[in-house]
């Protein structure tokens, strides 16, 4: 075995692997997880592809393992990740697993359906049928791996609405508190510059956790919306790109990366 020791980065909910490629392009140890991992995503790193739900911080330890001593790239499933985990502690002690595994930044992008107060017209809908609880479940799945990680830096995002908010009324405001941190992909885009650059649009998203403040561009701009109607790029996209819609922007990602490697 390998051992090489490198910075250690553990992205949830990461199935494109924007907000953690400049981690990878750095050479850290990169460990994805999410329920569908991207295979082109994890060339250089490790993807976990699996339910959160059935997901723990044994088989993150488990992954970090294979990741950094094993050097395994690529995409490995929940119960490998944990079988990896047993074998490390047959080569670390308890002690060795919390420290030499530990990784030094964890990202989070927490599913917001439920949250956002995009859809605020279905959240009593939603708090019925059991979607909100569903969330809330995810929530503090990937909370609770976090704390038993016990990283240095860690960070979750999720945009405005009723997770936790500035005024003191969200569903896990004793958690997390106010948000800290405030955003929009173009603060990130240097508009002048680039006035059609794809990221040069709005989406209000809030940042919780122990991290340093990526820096804005200096010559950001807002961005016309009339393009893409009065609903905005986001709206417009459709229901149908979910996924593209929650795609991190790349360079806020890097701007994070930057003020936090």
């Amino acid at each position: 075995m390998t051992q090489v020791k490198r910075k250690i980065l553990v992205s949830l909910f990461d199935h494109s692997g924007t907000w953690s490629q400049p981690y990878t392009d750095a050479g850290w140890t990169v460990v994805r997880v999410d329920s569908l991992i991207d295979p082109d995503s994890v060339s250089n790193c490790l993807g976990v592809e699996g339910d959160i739900m059935e997901c723990s911080s044994l088989a993150i330890f488990g992954a970090i393992f294979m990741a950094e001593k094993l050097q395994h790239k690529g995409v490995i499933s929940i119960r490998e990740a944990l079988d990896a985990y047993h074998i490390a502690s047959s080569y670390l002690s308890s002690v060795q697993i919390a420290t030499e595994l530990k990784p030094h930044m964890v990202l989070s992008a927490t599913p917001c359906t439920a949250f956002t107060k995009a859809g605020v017209r279905h959240w009593k809908k939603w708090n019925s049928d059991g979607t909100t609880q569903t969330h809330l479940n995810l929530f503090d799945r990937q909370y609770n791996i976090i704390k038993a990680l016990n990283p240095k830096n860690w960070v979750l995002e999720n945009p405005p609405g009723r997770l936790a908010n500035k005024s003191d009324t969200g569903l896990r405001q004793d958690i997390l508190g106010r948000p800290p941190y405030s955003f929009h992909p173009w603060h990130f885009v240097p508009g002048l510059d680039e006035p059609d650059h794809e990221e040069q649009y709005t989406k209000h998203t809030h940042l919780w956790g122990r991290f340093n403040a990526p820096k804005t561009h200096p010559r950001n701009c807002k961005p016309d919306q009339s393009k893409w109607g009065r609903h905005g790029r986001i709206q417009w996209l459709g229901s149908k790109n979910k996924r593209l819609r929650s795609k991190t922007p790349k360079m806020f990602a890097k701007a994070f990366f930057e003020a936090n490697s």
